[in-house]
């Protein structure tokens, strides 16, 4: 995070800096001046670099293990055949248990993906909802698009495929 921290202000003192020349160029060049649009398009480039930082401290994206042990969860609720809001609760538990045990990772570690670094409101119950959507009505969507908000998007593939398997092939995964 201290990374992150630095770089923000880096970045932050750069667009101030970007500010202050556009100023000066404008004084120099007069408003309607291509070398000042230019100026002014890199400090907005530079603003919305600031911007996704910014984002990344207070909701940094999940990695691939972590988004492994998010799936292993989800599979392991899938195939506990949970038929009510009750079992899959249980499911969930036991499967935040099991898949901390198989990383060498505590719980709470693993509870966190849920609780926190989805950025559901709700928190756990916010994620049993989407889980119920998905067994119970078959719809998986809210929870796919979760999961992608808060991955990388080089990791979208592996929920995509995820989210594709039928029914039937659950039991052989």
């Amino acid at each position: 995070m201290e990374n992150k921290i630095a770089l923000y202000e880096r970045i932050s003192q750069f667009y101030w800096e970007i500010n202050s020349i556009e100023k000066q160029a404008q004084q120099i060049y007069g408003e309607d001046d291509e070398t000042v649009d230019a100026i002014g398009f890199a400090a907005v480039y530079v603003m919305n670099a600031m911007h996704q930082v910014e984002e990344t401290m207070q909701n940094p994206k999940i990695g691939k293990q972590t988004l492994r042990q998010a799936l292993d969860v989800l599979l392991a609720i899938k195939l506990s055949s949970g038929r009510n809001r009750i079992e899959i609760e249980n499911a969930y538990h036991h499967a935040v248990r099991n898949v901390a045990a198989s990383y060498g990772i505590t719980r709470n570690t693993v509870a966190d993906i849920f609780i926190r670094r989805l950025g559901l409101i709700d928190k756990t119950e916010g994620f049993i909802d989407l889980v119920e959507q998905w067994i119970m009505e078959g719809d998986g969507s809210k929870l796919k698009k979760t999961l992608k908000a808060y991955t990388d998007e080089r990791l979208h593939n592996e929920i995509d495929v995820f989210f594709s398997v039928k029914q039937q092939e659950w039991k052989i995964l």
